[in-house]
């Protein structure tokens, strides 16, 4: 079946704009789709897999934003068909489950970020609080999702597929335009702006509370003592990179939603200028997806510095993963050894 972009009015007459538009578009989003997809997919199998044995409390958190993020830039390949073709051909079901599951995502990269940026603000002062969270890590996560999709749970009623223009379109059309401008002004400033709120507190404790330990860490260095050097050293990078990953994600989605409860509440979509924008903050919001496995590759991997440390992370990894195994089965063998060697002697 050959995909063709529509570009098309209502009344069939071809919209210039959208035809200026197309190439753009689309010149932008495929690079953002394959980067999204090949790095996201790098990271999460690289943490669920093939570092499963030695993963840490943040390298899970990283793997949950992956996983989010895949899924996001998976789903987005959906509104690419229906952009192209101008019309929506997946059924009703799938544009319920797209619906939601695109708002859920993007709420579980928000509350994992909320997690991260709250524990680490409690185990500045509290070493003992980085044990607890790994205890509750599970548990933490699995809350996370089940959260991020009962609060998107009425996009599954309110997305339908319907006819615009003459095509068939999802969207979210089921409720009526109120109670829809007030689920989506609820869910901008309980689901967004009120965590992004706690993360700029949180890191603000972060700050406070590193600097409050710094003669402690300072007189570490004059010492020369090479195990908290490398411990701080190590802190260090995972805190910078942990804050770049929540402030790319706050700068690439705060237009996305802003512009979005605008929507809702105006009909600035019938404006042309508006409209160029809002398909813009669409892209830049699907080009977080594109940044965060570069961000999360620096962030689990501390001697990630060069590009070509990816493969070599890859094939280390899993040598390592088999030399853990050939060491177990090695000292397996030989404490059977040992004991047989202990009942022949005994036995003489």
């Amino acid at each position: 079946m050959s995909v063709a972009n529509d570009t098309t009015n209502g009344d069939g007459v071809a919209d210039p704009a959208a035809n200026a538009r197309f190439p753009v578009m689309v010149s932008v989003y495929i690079p953002a789709f394959l980067i999204s997809e090949i790095g996201n997919g790098f990271v999460v199998y690289s943490l669920a897999y093939l570092k499963r044995r030695r993963r840490t409390a943040i390298d899970s958190y990283i793997l949950n934003l992956a996983i989010a993020d895949f899924i996001i830039t998976t789903m987005s390949l959906f509104n690419a068909i229906e952009y192209m073709k101008n019309e929506w051909k997946l059924g009703e079901a799938m544009c319920k489950i797209h619906g939601q599951t695109v708002e859920a995502m993007y709420t579980v990269s928000t509350f994992t970020l909320l997690a991260v940026s709250y524990n680490r603000s409690k185990a500045v002062n509290d070493r003992l609080k980085i044990l607890n969270a790994k205890r509750a890590l599970k548990r933490k996560i699995a809350l996370i999702w089940l959260a991020a999709f009962v609060l998107t749970s009425p996009l599954a009623y309110a997305y339908t597929v319907a006819k615009r223009n003459g095509k068939f379109h999802c969207s979210n059309t089921n409720l009526e335009k109120m109670p829809r401008s007030i689920y989506y002004l609820l869910q901008a400033v309980a689901l967004f702006f009120v965590p992004v709120a706690i993360m700029i507190v949180s890191q603000r404790k972060i700050t406070r509370g590193l600097r409050q330990h710094s003669q402690i860490y300072r007189a570490s260095m004059d010492c020369k003592n090479a195990h908290w050097k490398r411990v701080m050293t190590d802190e260090k990078r995972v805190g910078r990179f942990l804050t770049w990953i929540w402030v790319v994600f706050v700068c690439c989605f705060t237009p996305h939603i802003t512009l979005r409860t605008i929507d809702h509440f105006t009909s600035l979509r019938r404006n042309e200028i508006f409209n160029q924008i809002w398909h813009v903050s669409q892209l830049v919001a699907l080009l977080n997806s594109a940044i965060n496995p570069f961000l999360y590759y620096r962030t689990t991997n501390k001697n990630g510095a060069k590009a070509g440390r990816v493969v070599r992370l890859f094939c280390c990894i899993r040598q390592g993963n088999k030399r853990e195994v050939a060491c177990s089965e090695a000292s397996t063998t030989s404490s059977k050894g040992s004991h047989v060697m202990s009942q022949l002697t005994s036995k003489k």
